[in-house]
């Protein structure tokens, strides 16, 4: 069945569409957003620096919009995280499977975030 409208004096035949409805989007991972800050005086209050470091490389990848990046240490001394915190972080990350070093010579490592 049609429906008509007039349009300059005439009657014109349409044809009401439905839109197919919309699928219901799954989120596959959820997230949190955390102000870097606070984060950092979490840490400090747990005594977990090397969780700093993972908050850290995920709002980095975040901000360069690609999943590797070099992680410098000035960086990180910004939010109370040391060298050695940096290290041993990494190395428990990359031993975990999560991340993927590359480690230059005197310069700060590439970091690759590995989607778990």
């Amino acid at each position: 069945m049609s429906d008509y409208v007039i349009r300059q004096g005439e009657r014109v035949a349409v044809e009401t569409i439905k839109p197919d409805a919309k699928p219901i989007r799954q989120r596959t991972d959820t997230f949190s957003k955390v102000p870097l800050g606070w984060a950092a005086a979490a840490a400090k209050a747990t005594k977990t620096p090397r969780a700093m470091v993972w908050v850290l490389l995920q709002h980095l990848a975040w901000q360069n919009d690609r999943a590797a990046f070099p992680l410098s240490n000035a960086v990180l001394v910004k939010y109370g995280v040391s060298r050695e915190v940096k290290r041993r972080a990494l190395a428990a990350l990359e031993a975990a499977g999560l991340i993927v070093v590359e480690r230059r010579h005197g310069r700060a490592p590439v970091v690759t975030l590995i989607d778990a």
